[in-house]
């Protein structure tokens, strides 16, 4: 029994990540090209501590660091702005194929019970079209993550989740780059402006984590939308 159990088990998951590979190709070829090139040596070492920055901290501290890599600040933008639109669309392609994969269940559950009261909140206020032009705004104050958790919530489409998402990014990207240009111009020591940057995230997260707490307890009040 026991054996005939694990191969069922086994047999789910190669199913699942063959709808994985099959439903998101770009994703899987992405990543396999990346392992690639950072094996190879191709993938500098300077660029992936850029990449992990874009991820830990957003566009400002990578525009410092690109800076001292030799990078335009217009160029660590748009080197994050392809970051960001992947791991978006990975994280939309990961989260609708394993949302009925058992071992997964839980976590995705977690990010259901978190983040739907904020879309409760949303579509009563907003309505549902109004829920994709409010994705815009969204993404640009709290970042791609959140965006794609809403998006799959609210079951949209990858392809328009997207849209909404890399804009919202584009104008976060801009509006780093307008900081970056006018700050530098009184602070010019990079750890300086580091520390400028991050004072200047934590003021915004807290701002923001303040407005989601909000939005969550509504929610939780207003309930399903019709």
């Amino acid at each position: 029994m026991i054996p005939n159990h694990q191969s069922s088990r086994n047999s789910e998951e190669i199913i699942h990540l063959k709808d994985f590979f099959l439903k998101c190709p770009f994703v899987t070829i992405m990543f396999v090209f990346l392992i690639i090139l950072t094996i190879g040596g191709v993938l500098k070492m300077s660029f992936i501590i850029f990449i992990i920055l874009a991820i830990v901290q957003g566009f400002n501290l990578s525009i410092i660091y690109g800076a001292e890599i030799g990078l335009a600040p217009y160029q660590s933008v748009i080197f994050c702005l392809g970051i960001y639109t992947y791991l978006s669309y990975s994280t939309l392609c990961i989260l609708e194929t394993f949302e009925h994969y058992v071992k997964a269940r839980p976590y995705i559950r977690k990010i259901k019970t978190r983040f739907t009261p904020v879309y409760y909140f949303l579509t009563h206020h907003l309505g549902r079209f109004g829920f994709f032009i409010i994705l815009i705004p969204f993404t640009f104050l709290m970042g791609w993550w959140i965006a794609a958790a809403l998006a799959f919530i609210a079951d949209l489409k990858i392809n328009q989740a997207i849209v909404g998402i890399f804009l919202g990014l584009t104008g976060s990207g801009i509006i780093a780059l307008i900081l970056y240009a006018e700050i530098q111009k009184v602070v010019s020591n990079p750890f300086a402006l580091a520390a400028v940057f991050i004072g200047i995230s934590l003021i915004i997260g807290t701002i923001m984590h303040s407005i989601i707490y909000r939005m969550r307890k509504s929610g939780k009040e207003i309930g399903c939308p019709n």
